[in-house]
């Protein structure tokens, strides 16, 4: 016989039963907070489309605009923010990394 918990069925053979298992509490938490968090991010994308004025260190860009349409120039607010929010997160793992690394090497060397 097998370990495995059985069902009879009509015609009298046992099959495996199929137990369906949820994920554990805060992992389907986690999921819904990105979820939401997703959402958010592509709100506030999309709310974050037009062109602005930007002075990069090496010189600046300017929106050049006719009519109240826009002809040239300029960058796109999201990318900016986007960059931003890469720049910080690369940054905030690199010194988790070191940190990281370097309590490992205590480690080994205790």
């Amino acid at each position: 016989m097998s370990d495995e918990p059985t069902t009879p069925t009509e015609d009298g053979e046992s099959q495996p039963r199929v137990v369906e298992v949820k994920p554990p509490l805060r992992q389907r938490f986690l999921r819904g907070l990105l979820l939401v968090w997703l959402v958010l991010v592509v709100v506030f994308s999309l709310a974050n489309l037009h062109w602005v004025d930007f002075d990069w260190i090496v010189g600046s860009t300017e929106v050049v605009e006719a009519g109240g349409d826009r002809l040239s120039g300029g960058v796109p607010l999201i990318l900016l923010l986007t960059g931003a929010f890469a720049t910080g997160l690369l940054t905030g793992m690199t010194i988790v990394g070191i940190r990281a690394r370097r309590a490992r090497k205590a480690a080994r060397d205790r």
